[in-house]
């Protein structure tokens, strides 16, 4: 009987209403919908009140508010049969979700709805009310008899307008400050009321603070850059009359406005994002072309006026171009980026064959191995500074004497097999870099003899005591300029010496690399012993800008990298730790030094350099500022290898006596001659007669030689070709070494 009543009262209360509806009043109470939960269903005190939810429900169903009709819809939402409450959950949420669509249906169809129709117009002034007249004052007074009181009246106002996303993109209410590119943004805006200036923006005015309601919280100034033109624009933000669209800005204009063909404005510059454009444009396209679309995009009114903002020259076009590949690049070394794209091309490639060659190629990294270095040996025949030849290269890891000695006999040796009647006649000069190893090894395999005989041979040479044909059978030993020069800074690096006095050392050092009179050095060192070493000097600054106002006898590329003295000292900074145990060789004090000739004459002819570097007597005093005992010290040691680093070698005069002195001390007979320097063209009449030519047998060992390349490694080759790749980069960037043979000066083709 109770079943049958229940059912009688569900089918009543669903032939009155619907589901939906029963669903869409109890949405309607909002967040009072928890309290159906606590609310009865019975008609008591608080049941018939109006704050009861049921009955608030019955309201808007338009049903009987009895004791039936609220216990009917009481089972209903308490009852899971009809999942009542997650048909209210998912309607609800569905209601929000169509708010939020017109919500923003609303906002963008308010932004993109016309704006210009919103845009308040230009307000006039009113010629009724005339401006108040300033104080008479004496700036006042003057500027009025000067002819300039233009520039301090207002001659009209405007008014431009910003859209929300503009003024964000240029402002940051938050932090307070303008965003880059914001000087752009007021630029194209202010063309809006007909200006023509190429505009010069200051610092914007941004007030800081709570208590600055009544002022403008942010306003600037701009400026013509002209010559003659006086105008000017003070652009203040109007926050009393904003509104949700757009921000309101008034602009005052200043001054007389004079573009005439005596002005000369200087064009805005341009700020980052522009320059990217401009220069991935000129990669594009090239910078001609570029160019020519820029004017062609240019406003006309803009450049009959003078203003080329919008037309940056063809020489800026280049620069955004360089610029943008700089920027563009993996790394600023190229070489380092061609080895970074090869490392990408390997990983991607999966159809090429691996294959491992035998000749040391790929290298097996193990522990405790020594470093892995390439060994180049380049031919140069002549003074073109294209005529080179490569003949041989090895990758060695043993680099010390005896390694790097073994590489060049079997070189030495192979390319006596070439030569068919006599044997080859060495190179004039090598030139190595600053390595100790292999200066010794060059000089035990191509002169047999040591650094101490080099040194004296070489004295002997600038006092006349070889003849021409003596000579032509030695090799003499030259150190790369650049590695000199950045070795030296290394040196004063470590003495801590003060920049503006490293500087002009390093000056001095440079104009001696460019010197060719042995005379002149030793002057020049005798002003540095009275600058740097006499205690008692007092015009030792008078004497620095003297030796620092002569001139390098080389050409403008090489004086301008010989004088870059921040660059060089940085890179010295940098490889200070790499290359400390090259210099060591260079900085001892054993018999190489002070046994070399070059220093026995340097103490001969100065004795204030023998009491200064070896009895150490000599102490600063007041009276010289620049005194230095380590700055003589850095000079004396560099004296002793004068003729490695410097180009006296080059000039010398054949021996008028009829003995000369061999390397083994013996003496040997020769024809009386004049002195004569010795040319190129009776070299190569003197050799051509019986020889092979050095440039023919070159380029013939250089075929037969790269498939016999020296293999002086202490370990095999390795299949991990991953590993091996990277190994062979880093031996490759760190430090090569390389001979270079010059015959430019003693032979061009010898035996």
């Amino acid at each position: 009987m109770t079943e049958s009543n229940v059912n009688n009262t569900r089918k009543d209360i669903w032939s009155l209403i619907s589901l939906d509806d029963l669903v869409t009043a109890i949405i309607s109470l909002g967040e009072r919908m928890n309290l159906l939960n606590d609310d009865s269903w019975r008609l008591n005190k608080s049941g018939k009140s109006s704050s009861s939810c049921w009955s608030e429900v019955i309201r808007k169903l338009k049903l009987d508010d009895d004791e039936k009709t609220r216990h009917s819809l009481y089972n209903i939402w308490h009852l899971k049969r009809h999942r009542i409450r997650e048909l209210v959950d998912e309607k609800k949420k569905k209601k929000m979700m169509e708010m939020k669509e017109e919500d923003s249906n609303d906002r963008n169809e308010a932004e993109n709805c016309s704006i210009g129709k919103k845009i308040i117009a230009t307000l006039p002034s009113e010629p009724s009310l005339p401006l108040t007249e300033p104080p008479s004052t004496r700036a006042y007074q003057k500027a009025v008899a000067s002819g300039t009181i233009y520039q301090r009246h207002c001659i009209r106002t405007e008014f431009i307008s910003l859209t929300r996303n503009e003024w964000k993109s240029a402002y940051s209410c938050t932090h307070k400050k303008t965003k880059s590119g914001w000087t752009s943004i007021f630029d194209e805006k202010l063309k809006f009321i007909g200006h023509t200036c190429s505009l010069c923006f200051h610092s914007p005015n941004i007030p800081r603070g709570k208590r600055k309601r009544n002022c403008s919280d942010f306003w600037f100034s701009a400026a013509c850059t002209g010559d003659i033109c006086k105008r000017k624009y003070i652009v203040s933000h109007r926050r009393d009359i904003d509104n949700d669209l757009m921000a309101l800005f008034r602009v005052d204009v200043y001054g007389e406005e004079n573009h005439s063909t005596d002005n000369v404005m200087r064009p805005r510059k341009m700020d980052a994002k522009e320059r990217d454009v401009i220069g991935k444009r000129a990669n594009e396209i090239g910078p001609a072309a570029t160019f020519r679309e820029l004017v062609e995009v240019a406003d006309e009114k803009l450049l009959a006026a003078g203003n080329f903002s919008e037309c940056p020259t063809i020489e800026a076009v280049k620069k955004c171009g360089a610029d943008y590949r700089k920027k563009m690049r993996f790394d600023e070394d190229v070489f380092r980026e061609c080895r970074i794209l090869s490392c990408f091309y390997r990983s991607e490639d999966v159809t090429s064959e691996q294959i491992l060659d035998a000749t040391g190629g790929v290298l097996k990294p193990m522990k405790e191995q020594n470093q892995s270095l390439l060994y180049t040996i380049m031919f140069k025949d002549g003074i073109d500074a294209n005529d080179n030849v490569p003949l041989a290269h090895a990758i060695l890891t043993d680099n010390t004497v005896p390694g790097i000695g073994y590489f060049l006999g079997n070189v030495i040796h192979s390319v006596n097999q070439v030569a068919t009647k006599k044997k080859l006649r060495p190179p004039s000069f090598i030139v190595i870099d600053f390595s100790a190893a292999l200066m010794n090894a060059a000089l035990q395999q191509f002169n047999i003899e040591s650094v101490n005989k080099h040194l004296k041979r070489c004295w002997n040479v600038i006092q006349g005591k070889y003849n021409a044909e003596k000579i032509r059978s030695l090799s003499f030993i030259h150190l790369c300029c650049c590695h000199v020069i950045h070795a030296v800074a290394r040196s004063l690096n470590a003495e801590k010496i003060d920049k503006k006095t490293r500087e002009v050392v390093l000056y001095i050092f440079a104009y001696m690399l460019c010197c060719n009179d042995i005379n002149q050095l030793y002057d020049t060192l005798g002003l540095v012993l009275n600058i740097f070493g006499d205690p008692n000097e007092q015009n030792a600054k008078e004497k620095i800008d003297r030796i620092c106002s002569l001139k390098f006898n080389v050409d403008e590329e090489s004086e301008s990298i010989l004088k870059d003295f921040d660059n060089i000292f940085k890179t010295a900074e940098k490889k200070e730790e790499e290359l400390k145990l090259v210099d060591e060789y260079f900085e001892t004090d054993e018999a190489i030094i002070h046994q070399s000739p070059f220093n026995k004459e340097a103490i001969q002819r100065y004795p204030l350099l023998n009491e200064i570097v070896i009895k150490k007597k000599i102490k600063s005093s007041n009276k010289n500022t620049l005194f230095s005992a380590s700055i003589i010290r850095i000079f004396y040691r560099w004296w002793a290898y004068l003729p490695l680093w410097t180009d006296f070698i080059f000039v010398f005069s054949e021996s008028e006596n009829t003995t000369t002195v061999s390397s083994s001390g013996k003496s040997e007979s020769s024809s009386k001659v004049p002195s004569e320097k010795i040319s190129n063209d009776e070299s190569s009449r003197s050799s051509k007669r019986d020889s092979l030519s050095s440039f023919e047998a070159a380029t013939k060992v250089s075929h037969e030689y790269s498939s016999d390349i020296s293999n002086n490694l202490d370990v095999p080759a390795n299949n991990d070709h991953e590993k091996n790749e990277s190994l062979i980069k880093t031996s490759l960037k760190t430090s090569s070494s390389s001979i270079t043979t010059n015959t430019s000066i003693t032979i061009n083709e010898g035996v």
